[in-house]
């Protein structure tokens, strides 16, 4: 029995992960997954669907600097796939998708994106290596200008 909208935005996604999702006492539900990336559903104080990962503990120093400067990177070329965020209080770098907890299927769209980008990182991370920031979703190049005029 589903009891709160929470319980039914969970519902939902059990198909995609395979497995009963249920909320805990804070109202948030933690799924942990084979691949080593554990994923934190909940709905944020706006009222919004957040879905995110911790990807690892960044100590100061260099790759610290780097691996920041290449998320802020990957923010600018693609936000579709997730957003990557620095939490100082606990020195880990999150990804994340906040969205309207009304649009599930296009969430649902999202996660397959989200858990590739947060596994790539997550791997990089535990190797001590930088992540390649590139386009995700390549810009098609047209010989043709505005309204399709050639110039």
């Amino acid at each position: 029995m589903v009891s709160s909208h929470f319980e039914a935005i969970l519902k939902e996604f059990e198909p995609f992960f395979n497995c009963p999702l249920v909320p805990d006492s804070n109202d948030s539900c933690l799924v942990k997954m084979n691949n080593g990336l554990s994923i934190q559903i909940e709905i944020s104080q706006g009222g919004r669907l957040l879905i995110g990962t911790r990807l690892g503990v960044l100590h100061m120093g260099r790759y610290r600097e780097n691996l920041i400067k290449a998320a802020l990177k990957s923010n600018d070329m693609s936000l579709s796939s997730g957003t990557f965020g620095f939490s100082n209080k606990s020195g880990q770098l999150i990804l994340f998708i906040l969205t309207d907890p009304h649009q599930l299927h296009s969430v649902s769209l999202l996660l397959t994106p989200f858990l590739n980008k947060a596994k790539k990182w997550l791997d990089a991370i535990e190797k001590g290596e930088v992540p390649t920031t590139e386009r995700e979703t390549p810009v098609p190049r047209s010989p043709f200008g505005i309204f399709g005029m050639k110039f």
